[in-house]
């Protein structure tokens, strides 16, 4: 295998994996949104004004979906640190790498020449 194809075949599974990594992040959001987006939609459809007694079973329920949001929010800030992080050591990982192919592309071409 030469040089070339081997670091074709590395690209390719560094691609692979970014990817995967990307789905499970797109993944991650739309389930937290959802979430969000529930809690949201349950705290409307408790909203009213009722007797005192299913006032205060409708004031706990707005409590728990106002909690649900404030965990979700929760979890979709520590995927922004994440993805922060992610992003930053992939940075430099790719910025070595990039560095590398330009490089090896300023590098004379060391195969045989056939002199005619």
């Amino acid at each position: 295998m030469t040089a070339a194809a081997s670091t074709g075949a590395n690209a390719n599974a560094h691609t692979a994996k970014l990817q995967r990594q990307i789905e499970q992040f797109q993944s991650r959001v739309q389930v937290n949104v959802e979430h969000i987006a529930d809690s949201f939609g349950g705290i409307l459809r408790t909203a009213g004004i009722h007797d005192s007694l299913t006032n205060t079973r409708e004031a706990y329920e707005i409590d728990v979906h106002a909690s649900n949001i404030c965990h979700a929010v929760d979890a979709l800030l520590l995927l922004i640190n994440e993805l922060k992080r992610h992003y930053i050591l992939c940075a430099e990982s790719n910025v070595a790498r990039e560095t590398h192919f330009v490089f090896s592309d300023l590098e004379p071409d060391r195969s045989p020449q056939q002199d005619a």
